[in-house]
């Protein structure tokens, strides 16, 4: 959520800052490195540590880690919209401008 109302807040001021970048990074990545690491482990890890690998195991891991990635990307679109929505339902001056000119580019 937190991702999302940065990037929102961000996109709307001229203050576009780096730290959005790595809120959206810190949300986005761990899952989804752990889906792909999960997956590659459940294919070839019986040829790196023998016949003992829960090969089911680690499949379903990783496919609960590819559900969270598509959650946290649901939840910064979701939380983005009703962050543009709340400034646009406000009648303060910087923010109608802020968010006329994000409507114009």
């Amino acid at each position: 959520l937190a991702s999302g109302i940065g990037v929102a807040l961000s996109g709307l001021s001229e203050n576009s800052s780096s730290l959005v970048g790595v809120a959206i990074s810190a949300s986005l990545l761990p899952p989804c490195v752990n889906t792909g690491m999960c997956w590659t482990y459940s294919l070839f890890g019986e040829q790196i540590h023998g016949s003992h690998v829960r090969r089911t195991y680690f499949f379903n891991i990783g496919y609960i880690s590819l559900c969270l990635t598509l959650l946290n990307i649901a939840s910064i679109f979701v939380t983005g919209f009703l962050v543009f929505r709340t400034k646009a339902s406000l009648k303060f001056d910087t923010y109608t401008k802020d968010l006329a000119a994000a409507r114009e580019y």
